[in-house]
């Protein structure tokens, strides 16, 4: 008798850690903001410019330069922003975008979201990828003849809104 409720007690752990694993959705767990840290902002000593990627349910995606207050994270403007969309295939993703909007004016270190100014100028990248429930890793993957210094891999942190 002790042996089947001993079995019957590994059994049970054994099917319940299986199913937190197949909860783990690459995909699904994607979706959300993440951010890495860039630089400090000298004109402005309380502010960072972090880069933010917020991956949507529908394969859209934004990408932003923003600067935040370092005491409190709030998005006090903006660098850059790109909308675009993003593809997994295992453990790569490829992120394309038909333009971005940049600061035009140079004179200030960030401007209001509508302040941007829109180029077309249409990217791809592609990284290699990995993916924990609180951390985003991506290496960007080198075109031939390209000129890469870094290409990760980077470290981005999920931002809990």
């Amino acid at each position: 008798m002790k042996k089947l409720i001993a079995f019957l007690v590994l059994a049970t752990h054994a099917f319940y850690s299986c199913s937190d694993q197949d909860d783990f959705d690459i995909e699904t767990s994607l979706v959300g903001t993440w951010s890495v840290f860039r630089y400090e902002i000298s004109e402005f000593p309380q502010s960072n410019v972090h880069q933010r990627l917020e991956f949507k349910i529908d394969g859209s995606l934004i990408r932003s330069d923003v600067v935040t207050d370092s005491s409190d994270k709030q998005i006090l403007g903006y660098v850059s922003q790109a909308l675009g969309t993003y593809e997994v295939d295992g453990d790569r993703i490829k992120l394309s975008y038909p333009g971005i909007h940049f600061q035009s004016d140079t004179s200030v270190p960030f401007v209001a979201l509508n302040d941007l100014e829109f180029q077309e100028v249409g990217f791809f990248h592609e990284y290699v990828f990995s993916l924990t429930k609180t951390d985003l890793y991506m290496s960007y993957i080198c075109k031939p003849n390209e000129n890469c210094a870094n290409t990760g891999p980077t470290k981005f942190v999920r931002v809990h809104d």
